[in-house]
């Protein structure tokens, strides 16, 4: 049974020693405040409101084995690596159709001129909804360097404006690195212009080459590391 760590009474049993410095003969009816309870040691309430102590001092009070007490510690520095990642929400449907502030778009080198490209996937989809006036902005900027991102109007689309990522190099190619780098990059324009919301397609999965799964496994983790206030979404195409 749990016992007072000072005079060894029985927590349940109420056979508490009135002079107890420990227990005072109250009810020790509070686990061990570091492991809750693990190790089976208990504390009177008044007891640890009289403790004005920090983390390393209930360590060392609690009783689990030093080995256990450094697997608690990095189970809890996962977690609290876990609850400091970016939410990223994954869904189904069409980018251009996400009730966000800004959508990405997978660009290329800005290099070639964009009237002489014959554009597909996402850059398609949006000249067609959107009209040719962000690509006249984005043309108009010169050459991206691979994995950097620039924003533009959203034309006609109802968004606030679209942010153009060089996601494939001159041979039409993507990379882990570069999916990465575009996204902190994007990122960069979603939190200096304190957009509220920003949608991603799977860039560098299409014209790119890397496939669905292979490039949402990356996107997904580069996106989780990067801190901001945005909502963001992933947007798998679903026509």
């Amino acid at each position: 049974m749990p016992a007072c760590t000072s005079c060894n009474a029985d927590w349940s049993s109420g056979a508490h020693t009135d002079d107890c410095t420990e227990c005072g003969g109250g009810a020790m009816e509070h686990a061990c405040v570091w492991c809750a309870g693990e190790c089976g040691t208990y504390w009177t309430r008044a007891v640890i409101d009289s403790q004005d102590a920090h983390e390393a001092h209930w360590i060392g009070q609690c009783t689990l084995s030093e080995a256990r007490k450094r697997e608690r510690l990095d189970e809890l520095a996962a977690a609290a690596r876990a609850d400091s990642r970016t939410k990223v929400r994954l869904v189904s449907g069409d980018l251009l159709d996400q009730d966000v502030e800004v959508i990405v778009n997978a660009w290329n080198r800005n290099i070639i001129p964009w009237w002489m490209l014959m554009l597909q996937g996402v850059s398609g989809a949006i000249k067609r909804r959107a009209g040719k006036q962000p690509f006249r902005e984005i043309g108009r900027t010169g050459p991206l360097p691979l994995g950097h991102a620039r924003l533009t109007s959203a034309g006609e689309l109802p968004h606030r404006g679209i942010i153009h990522v060089a996601t494939i190099d001159m041979l039409w190619r993507s990379s882990e690195a570069a999916i990465r780098d575009s996204a902190k990059s994007a990122m960069a324009i979603v939190n200096e212009h304190g957009f509220a919301s920003v949608a991603f397609p799977l860039l560098g999965a299409g014209t790119g080459g890397l496939g669905d799964d292979g490039t949402l496994a990356v996107l997904e983790d580069a996106l989780q590391q990067i801190p901001t206030a945005a909502e963001v979404r992933i947007v798998r195409f679903e026509g």
